[in-house]
């Protein structure tokens, strides 16, 4: 007596389409849910039963199409023992001999155990069947003789109405069926592991691009920091230069007011364009050097405070937005408005926070503020940018900074209060 075996070949699979792939684990090649779909596939095709078991002979799957008869047997907890030991001892021939194998269990079920050989590795198998046979070759192993079942009286058990619409094969068809099974198998393995190693391939090439693309970047960033720092240098020799020319020039034809000026906005030109400096200190200079050369354009139209904390002086503050707000607010208040114009600020320190707040009596400065102005003035394309460029820096800040920086804006008829509020710590 023997185990009916067909010559199903070896699955070869390029060595470097598993390299890397735990070769004991068919999950690692299908994934649980896609074995299970394929296992339900196949069943609802072939109307056999099946699962899946690894190498240890360990279910991967839940059982799919079980007959009638199998799930009549298994309520009789002796003979379940029986149909488990007869499951197991497939798997273990089949593993055994590398080959598919064909055999009626105890209870007179054609059965088969097609085992998944990868490179000579046997991985685990498709155990299934359920099918009735009536023409089975002599030749086909018995488990009921195998597994020394002679004490047992199977011819007590009734299955007719089990059997009703039991699957029912000659033994060229179930054959057949293996084959075709066996061949599925096969060549979803094959794509299965190919498909893993191109898109582990892929991966691995995407990521090497990122990282060169991640490092020609910073290269490239590096030289536009090298490239604008060298501009810096040149365009503040160039703009020193000039603006010490004009205010040598106006003192020498006599135009006090007019080097004044030039001189204060030498100063704030100067530095509100480096890009180094940026401790609260050097903004609260830049902007002393603006509200004097307003002060010499507007004389009396322009009041303005100015102050600072001593213990903030050296806190550094990595953005100018208010030197920003100030200047936006003044050009309103100074050109759009008949009335005096006065403007606060201070620049202070409350506990881990730098805050620096900004006050006037202009026009406003928020979105609403910009739509009542154009209701009432001719407004230029200049105007609606100064308006889309506060907008920008404001997202702007706010998505650099996070919730390191705060921006409130207070408005009403007569007053326009700003607050800023940013993190020492962060």
């Amino acid at each position: 007596m023997h185990i009916n075996k067909m010559n199903i070949p070896n699955i070869k699979i390029n060595e470097k389409y598993t390299n890397g792939k735990n070769a004991e684990d068919l999950y690692s090649i299908f994934g649980k849910e896609y074995l299970e779909q394929i296992q339900r596939v196949i069943s609802d095709v072939t109307g056999l039963a099946f699962v899946t078991i690894d190498y240890k002979g360990q279910p991967l799957t839940e059982m799919t199409n079980f007959s009638k008869r199998c799930k009549y047997i298994r309520q009789t907890p002796m003979h379940k023992k029986i149909c488990e030991l007869s499951d197991a001892s497939g798997a273990i021939r089949a593993a055994v001999s590398k080959k598919t194998s064909i055999y009626f269990c105890p209870f007179k079920l054609l059965e088969v155990a097609i085992p998944i050989i990868i490179n000579d590795k046997y991985l685990g198998a498709f155990i299934g069947g359920q099918a009735i046979c009536s023409d089975p070759p002599e030749k086909i192993l018995r488990m009921q003789d195998q597994l020394l079942l002679e004490e047992i009286d199977f011819s007590k058990l009734d299955f007719f109405d089990e059997d009703a619409d039991a699957k029912k094969y000659t033994y060229r068809e179930f054959e057949s069926t293996v084959k075709l099974v066996e061949l599925i198998i096969s060549e979803l393995v094959k794509r299965e592991a190919i498909s893993s190693y191109h898109e582990k391939e892929n991966k691995s090439k995407i990521k090497a691009l990122e990282e060169k693309l991640a490092q020609v970047e910073e290269k490239n960033l590096e030289l536009k920091k090298k490239i604008s720092s060298i501009n810096n240098t040149v365009n503040l020799l160039f703009l020193n230069n000039m603006m010490e020319s004009i205010s040598n020039l106006a003192l020498i034809e006599e135009a006090e007011i007019t080097s004044k000026y030039s001189e204060h906005f030498r100063k704030f030109v100067m530095n509100f364009i480096d890009v180094e400096s940026n401790s609260a200190n050097f903004i609260y200079k830049t902007l002393i050097e603006y509200f004097k050369m307003k002060e010499i354009q507007y004389r009396d139209r322009l009041k303005y405070e100015i102050s600072i904390e001593d213990d903030v002086r050296e806190t550094k503050m990595p953005f100018k937005a208010l030197i920003t707000y100030v200047i936006i607010m003044s050009y309103l208040g100074l050109n759009f408005n008949e009335d005096d114009y006065e403007i606060k600020v201070h620049l202070k320190k409350d506990s881990e926070y730098f805050i620096a707040i900004i006050e006037d009596n202009g026009l406003g400065i928020s979105e609403d503020s910009f739509e009542r102005f154009k209701s009432t003035h001719i407004v230029s394309t200049e105007i609606e940018d100064i308006n889309k460029y506060l907008r920008q820096m404001e997202e702007d800040s706010l998505n650099i900074f996070s919730g390191d920086l705060q921006i409130k804006i207070e408005e009403n008829s007569k007053n326009t209060k700003i607050f800023m509020k940013y993190r020492l710590n962060s």
